[in-house]
């Protein structure tokens, strides 16, 4: 019987991100007969706890590994990484996020294991940056690519950005969408599980939700600027940020500015985002880049329409008059425009809704994405592990 092959993951910090949900989907889903997983993070993520008391997977914590750009602490992590892949002697090292995307490359580069892959779940930069950060991230992209045996995106948009930004090369390229588990979102709630009572919401009001964290890569600010605009038709809705960060003072100053604070509400991070998207109407998506946003995902799957930034791989997912509408980013009354027909027009919403639950179904799910990490790991590593 052929030994496992031995797979160690890197993620910059456990939080309630979609690249977390995908990275401990991995871990937890691969076929444990052929592999064998370790999960390594920076210490201080909201799921560091719950991570660690999982059965059967192995996690290690890299104290110096944080999301700020720390000269000192960026040395010591890439030290303490490179001691544990020397140790550990995994046939492939997989990493994801920005910071431990760089860092953890270059550790197994130098500590010679035979397959680098990296999943970019969303570049680190856009158009909507300083130029000089951009370019700085960019180029640290491109150079880190050429140690990389395999580059995996998301979604082919997120493709087309790194080839015509030159990171990588066309054979390097994998796309292998993200995706949940099959109806985790399908079924509805027990009624008491309800959060309308605890949020003060009563059966009447029609609920607007956005999910993600209050960073200038989400816009949280046109959400607060949009729900000003639709209040003015539905003074009844009530609008729900589930996510936190460092735009929450910023954010809070403009919905006390606009004489919001009854109307929308941050929520801060929530474990029952399921239950909140069972009493949402339309969900909004204000990103100025992504990837491929789970929580857009996970609001179809719930049944919901959505509106959304017509960016990157959000534009993959959202077929726009079929499943929900795309709107160009910063379009403020666009947006409000679209949800409020949405808000109006229910037999339009549920059909909608509908339709990005069957697509979302048959085409995201969970098992269907692993697979294809299975297949790609075991080509790599026939390939690089082979005798010549």
């Amino acid at each position: 019987m052929n030994p496992r092959i031995k797979v160690i993951h890197i993620i910059t910090q456990l939080e309630l991100g979609g690249a977390q949900k995908v990275v401990l989907s991995l871990v937890t889903h691969l076929d444990r007969d052929r592999f064998e997983a370790t999960l390594t993070a920076g210490e201080g993520g909201l799921l560091d706890s719950e991570v660690a008391c999982l059965p059967d997977i192995r996690i290690l914590f890299v104290p110096s590994l944080i999301r700020p750009i720390n000269g000192w602490d960026d040395l010591k992590a890439l030290w303490f990484l490179w001691r544990v892949l020397r140790r550990e002697r995994p046939l492939i090292v997989h990493t994801h996020s920005s910071k431990a995307g760089i860092l953890g490359r270059w550790a197994a580069w130098l500590a010679h294991t035979p397959v680098i892959v990296h999943t970019y779940h969303g570049f680190g930069f856009s158009v909507f940056q300083r130029s000089w950060g951009r370019w700085l991230a960019i180029a640290l992209e491109q150079v880190t690519a050429h140690i990389t045996t395999a580059l995996i995106m998301v979604s082919e948009n997120t493709r087309k950005t790194a080839e015509r930004l030159g990171i990588g090369v066309r054979p390097q390229h994998v796309v292998i969408h993200v995706a949940i588990p099959r109806n985790a979102f399908a079924s509805t709630p027990p009624m008491e599980h309800t959060p309308r009572q605890q949020l003060g919401l009563d059966e009447h009001t029609s609920v607007v939700t956005m999910v993600g964290n209050l960073k200038p890569q989400k816009n949280p600010g046109q959400f607060v600027k949009v729900a000003a605009r639709v209040i003015r038709k539905f003074p009844h809705s009530r609008w729900l940020f589930i996510g936190d960060g460092e735009l929450r003072p910023t954010i809070e100053t403009l919905i006390r500015s606009l004489r919001l604070e009854r109307d929308v509400q941050l929520l801060g991070w929530r474990r029952d985002i399921r239950e909140i998207l069972a009493i949402t109407q339309v969900f909004v998506l204000t990103s100025l880049w992504e990837g491929l946003p789970l929580s857009l995902l996970e609001a179809m799957m719930s049944g919901l329409p959505v509106v959304c930034n017509a960016v990157d791989g959000v534009q993959e997912v959202v077929q726009n008059g079929e499943n929900g509408f795309l709107v160009t980013p910063h379009d403020v009354a666009s947006m409000a425009d679209r949800i409020v027909q949405l808000l109006t027009d229910r037999p339009l919403a549920r059909r909608m809704g509908e339709a990005g639950r069957t697509m979302v179904s048959e085409q995201f799910d969970v098992d269907h994405m692993v697979c294809q990490h299975e297949t790609l790991y075991l080509k790599l590593v026939a390939q690089r592990c082979s005798p010549q």
